[in-house]
Parts: structure tokens; sequence; C-alpha cells
């Protein structure tokens, strides 16, 4: 059970009436062990249960027996006084279905801009029972169906919720581009099982992703790196508001399910870097579109450009030229880019170049280089550009360069892995170099296309030396915060303490 005791749940007040919805919010977590077993949460006034949640909110299909949403007691991490909310949809010949609602906050404007983390542990009580679960566009949880995106569990013989899965079974899909579109993801799950639902929500590229795996454990992305937001409603979506859970609307469909430990946060814009290149053609390359506007520059005999949105290194017969970001070179890192390259030899991604050797050489560091006869992936350290250590991933059958993929890396300390459109492909152990450095694009004589980039800082961030200390050997740490001073300084090292005092460390500066 995660302890999320700090967090205050608060309440906005609203008069509602039958068939109208509560503007119920949360700010940032639930844990839901602040309500009294046998809390409903509902918004019907027609003589609902009692006592009543005004934190979360369902829409006015209440029925006793058959559709509720009420806080009970279930196992979770060995603990069997935990609390939950137990989502109850009985199967009936009608077609409503059981909501449970929330904001992530009180009023509007809502969000319009930043990166946002949703995580929420479900465990599913049926191996085919429809239910998905939203992020929602600002205070709208349904209007026009304009939310963001969803994930989807099960589906029934005949079903018509998720449109598109024909299919039956426990399996989960992902609903793009339109309202009325879901597509599978190849991920599946277990009735009675504990799993992590995880959404990140980028509001300023509009663009999602949702990551899955058991409770606990290590979560694994089903969508492809960074996906467009929902836009097939009549008003598309603008902002974000809040998340929904919802059973199947359709005659004879229902669902059960356990939700707990929701919690919301935004990501520090200083960790992440984001670049669509959303703007006019142009030689120079311009900056990233976070709001750290970090420089792209051309190093190396390169000649990368902006062309249609994208970077592009044109189809000359240039040989390892680099486009770098300058000033940004996080040791752990979590990158990931929309790419495609045409002839040639190939083209990659590097990273943890060593930012005192030559611009935009790819060849000081670790080197991704994918061969454009799509027969191998290589992950090297190279120094002076030669390979000193290196793992290498060879498909079944040929990578079509030539069409957009989604090429996602995470360096944490020695642990580097690689993934392909959301399948994982390398996952290899190297210490040659633990520091940080720059992320390079080049290409080896092809026509290399870039877009979508994204960047988060992957090191875990503290704010105290006592923190620092306290992590794993090998852990990459951003260390921030006011509560320190420098006690000592000298030629090539410095030292460092809280002001309490009760921890300190030698800085060895380079």
């Amino acid at each position: 059970m995660r302890v999320l005791g700090f967090l205050m749940i608060l309440s906005l007040l609203l008069a509602c009436s039958a068939g109208v919805l509560a503007k119920q919010y949360i700010p940032e977590a639930d844990d839901f062990e602040s309500y009294a077993l046998g809390t409903y949460f509902t918004t019907v006034t027609a003589s609902p249960p009692s006592p009543a949640s005004d934190a979360w909110g369902d829409s006015a299909t209440y029925a006793a027996g058959l559709r509720y949403n009420i806080v009970e007691t279930a196992e979770l991490d060995g603990n069997p006084a935990n609390q939950v909310v137990h989502i109850v949809d009985v199967p009936d010949a009608t077609t409503k279905n059981c909501h449970l609602r929330t904001n992530f906050w009180p009023a509007s404007p809502w969000q319009t801009s930043g990166i946002f983390q949703v995580t929420m542990d479900v465990k599913p009580l049926q191996d085919n029972g429809p239910f998905k679960i939203t992020m929602t566009n600002g205070p709208d949880w349904t209007s026009g169906g304009n939310w963001l995106c969803a994930i989807g569990f099960g589906s029934t013989t005949g079903n018509t919720f998720f449109p598109g899965i024909t299919t039956p079974g426990a399996r989960l899909f992902v609903q793009r581009t339109t309202t009325t579109a879901w597509d599978e993801t190849g991920f599946s799950y277990s009735a009675n099982t504990w799993y992590t639902v995880k959404f990140i929500v980028d509001v300023d590229l509009k663009k999602f992703q949702i990551f899955f795996g058991p409770h606990g454990g290590a979560l694994s992305e089903i969508t492809s790196g960074p996906t467009p937001w929902i836009t097939g409603a009549a008003t598309p979506p603008t902002a974000f508001g809040g998340m929904i859970v919802a059973t199947s609307n359709k005659a004879n469909e229902g669902a059960e399910l356990l939700l707990d430990n929701v919690l919301e946060s935004r990501i520090p814009q200083s960790r992440i870097v984001w670049d669509g290149f959303a703007r006019a053609d142009n030689w120079q390359l311009g900056t990233t579109e976070d709001p750290n506007h970090y420089t792209w520059e051309n190093g190396y005999n390169s000649v990368a450009y902006i062309a249609g949105k994208e970077m592009v290194f044109g189809a000359i017969a240039q040989s390892s030229d680099g486009a770098f970001l300058n000033n940004y070179a996080p040791a752990g890192v979590d990158i990931s880019a929309r790419v495609r390259s045409i002839g040639g030899s190939g083209a990659g991604i590097a990273y943890r170049k060593d930012p005192t050797k030559e611009a935009g050489n790819p060849g000081f560091g670790y080197r991704l280089f994918w061969t454009q006869d799509g027969t191998s992936v290589k992950l090297s350290y190279q120094w002076y550009g030669t390979d000193y250590s290196s793992t290498t991933y060879t498909p079944a059958t040929p990578i079509d360069w030539t069409v957009p993929h989604t090429v996602r890396i995470r360096a944490v300390g020695s642990s580097h892995k690689v993934w392909l459109d959301g399948n994982l492909i390398i996952d290899w152990t190297d210490t040659n170099r633990l520091s940080g450095g720059h992320v390079v694009f080049y290409r080896v004589l092809s026509e290399y296309h870039v877009d979508d980039f994204v960047m988060l800082d992957a090191s875990t961030p503290v704010s105290s030396v006592a923190g620092a200390k306290a992590q794993n050997v090998g852990t990459d740490v951003t260390l921030s915060g006011s509560g320190m001073h420098v006690v000592g300084a000298f030629d090539g090292y410095f030292y460092l303490e809280d002001d309490d005092r009760a921890a300190g460390i030698k800085v060895v500066s380079t």
C-alpha cells in the first residue's frame, strides 16, 4: 500500500440535481483511506445511499445491486485492511453503465500547459468485463466524447463498447485518433490480479503515453511513444482536467473492478525537453519547444535543417554528421523520437557523448545505429569511433526504416534499454561512461528525418545531501534544495553539507 496520508482530500460543494454532474475533485492523489467504509461515490440526489462522497462522483445511473461505487477493503501489499473503491456494474437489459469520476483541479482554466503523470492501481475482477479509463478534457467528462486518451480492458462476444475490437478476451486496448476507434495492444491481463496503469499527458504537444504492468513490478509501454490526443470529437480537447472510469454502456454487458492509489503529478519542466519541430522551414535548427528552449546545433560536417515540421538531414552523401542538443547533458536519460531514414548505410542516436570532444561527433559515447537494410540495430560504447563494448539486436524480418518508427532509449546508471515501436529490443549493462553528455542525431550516407523528440532527465531528484546518500550505489541523482551550504572549497573539489550538519559529501569538480 503506498502511503499517501499526507495529502488532504478537499471538497468542492456544488449544488446538483439528478442527471447533473457535480464538480468533484481531488488535489493530486487519493488512496481512499480517509473515507468511512461503505461510502458511496454518487451524485444522485433522489435518496442516494449514505454516507456519500463529494471528492468523487458518478453519473445518475446508480441502481442498488446493479450499478454503484463503494469503499471496501481489499488486500494489497500484505495489508488486508487496505481500502479501495469497488466499482460494480451487473449486466442487465438497460444501456446504463457505472462511472467513477474526478477532477485533479478545482476550477478553470484547468491545465493548458505542462506534462503530467497519472498512476493508479487496478484489479479487474472479470476476464472480459469491458471498462475503460480516460483522461478528460478540462471539466468535460463525456461531452461529445471529447476526452484526451483512454485504455480499455476486456471484451465480450459481440462487444460494441470498443468499436473495432471483435473477439472476446482479457486484453488491453488503446483509443487513438477518434472516440470511435480502438486498437489492440498485444497486452493481456488476468482477473483478480493487481496492476498499475500510468498515463503521461503532454498538454503542450497534445500527446500521451500509456504504461501497464503488475503492481510493484516493471511497467511496459502499450503505446508506441508519444501519441496524438483523440481528435474525433465535435470539439477537440484543449486542456487536461481529470479522469473517469466507465464500464460498458451496452445492454447485457457489465464489469467489476477495484481501484486504488490514484496519483497525479506534474513532471517538472526543467527535467523535460521536447520538440515537435513545428516551426517554419529554416536552415537554422532553432530551439526546443519546451519552456527551457535548449538550442539545437549542427556539428561535425552536419547540414541538418527544419523542413515540413521535421529535423531533416538531406539526401546527400554525408557520413556521420550529427545535430546535437546544446547546454543540456544529463547522465540519466529517457529519450524517444519518431524517425525514418532513406538510402545510404543507416542512421542513429548517440547519448552521453563527451561534450569536450568534437561537436556532434557520435564516436565519443554511446551510439545506437540501425543499418538501412533493416537487419540489425547496434548499441555500442565508442571512443574515437572505435567500439569498446557493444550489443546487437537482429530482427526476425528486416525493418523498413523508410517508414516512421518510434525509437526510445532509457539509460540510467549502467542500465541501457532500447525500445522499437514499444517493444523492448535491447537490455544491456555497460559501465564505460556513467557521466552525462550530449544527445546527437546522426546519419551515415542516409537521408534522415526526426520528429516528436522527447527527453526526460531520468535521474532521481533529491533535496538534501542526506537524501542523495540514501540512494543505492550507481543511482543518478539531481540534487537541488535550499537547506545546504558549501563548507570548504579547494582546487578540484569542495565539501557540501546539509544545514543541520547531519550529512555531508565531497564533490569533485571537473
